[in-house]
């Protein structure tokens, strides 16, 4: 009996060290060095807030702040990958060796990405010249109805207050001038709600290929829509930003996925809001999710 009793406590005994070793080489090591620095938007050289910051193997994690800071520390001796990602910008990586008591200054600038998602949009139309009824595609960002840098913009047939549409930022309306860029729609895709568009990585009509502009698109205007709510589904176009190729965007088409998403009545301002989801590929792509 006490010989299986012996048995018996040498074996927990292992199995006990040998957990406690797993636990030991799997957990990270802990040093003094510490890497930090500051994160830029490439093109404007403004910081970049909300920045993920994380090191390979893992040892610590940040997100930049208002001035585009960030700091990782507790880095033991060895080599790291330094991860910085945001939506809609292009992941960097930036490979640093560390001794366990260095402090490191990596500062990165980051470029937008090719494939670009913009949520939440509101256009508003009040039937003036200065409603904000034109949208840049492009950037994803709403601006006034004569801005010259305009994909889109947010009408109604004909001042009736029925029957709203988008038509193409090229065309001229009451000798609206400048004119904007050129956009081409496609067809209607179907109606999605806002969990269904989220999802949605690819023009689902198009099997086999890419988007081809002879043949996808080819209408300046969307369909009429009428005044609906967020919880209804609500029409899904794609759209070629003609006016964007080939001088705006160094010789690639761009390709999108346009959701219209809610349209109400502000009856306090007498304006129509409308808030639509815009999804972009500049790589001339049919793959829409960043």
């Amino acid at each position: 009996m006490a010989k299986k009793l012996f048995i018996f406590i040498f074996t927990i005994s292992i199995s006990l060290l040998l957990f406690y070793s797993c636990e030991q080489s799997t957990s990270p090591t802990v040093g003094e060095s510490v890497i930090l620095g500051t994160v830029r938007d490439l093109l404007t050289n403004q910081p970049l807030q909300g920045v993920y910051v994380r090191t390979v193997p893992a040892s610590d994690v940040d997100t930049t702040d208002a001035l585009g800071q960030y700091k990782l520390t507790g880095l033991a001796q060895g080599s790291y990958l330094i991860i910085f990602s945001k939506p809609n910008y292009k992941t960097d990586t930036v490979a640093r060796t560390v001794s366990g008591k260095d402090t490191l200054t990596v500062n990165v600038n980051m470029t937008f990405g090719d494939v670009m998602a913009f949520y939440g949009l509101v256009v508003n139309e009040s039937f003036t010249g200065s409603s904000f009824s034109g949208v840049d595609l492009y950037e994803g960002k709403v601006v006034t109805e004569n801005n010259p840098i305009r994909d889109i913009q947010f009408k109604d047939s004909n001042g009736t207050r029925h029957n709203f549409y988008f038509r193409s930022g090229h065309l001229s309306l009451n000798n609206l001038l400048p004119a904007g860029y050129e956009t081409e729609f496609s067809q209607l895709l179907g109606m999605y709600t806002k969990a269904q568009f989220d999802t949605l990585s690819k023009r689902w009509d198009v099997v086999g290929r890419e988007i081809n502009p002879d043949w996808d698109f080819g209408y300046h205007y969307t369909n009429y829509f009428n005044v609906f709510s967020s919880n209804s589904p609500g029409p899904v176009y794609s759209f070629y930003l003609k006016g964007r190729y080939p001088s705006q965007n160094g010789g690639r088409r761009v390709y999108g996925l346009l959701l219209i998403r809610e349209l109400i009545y502000d009856s306090a301002n007498d304006i129509y809001k409308v808030t639509i989801d815009v999804k972009i590929n500049k790589d001339s792509k049919n793959y829409f999710i960043p």
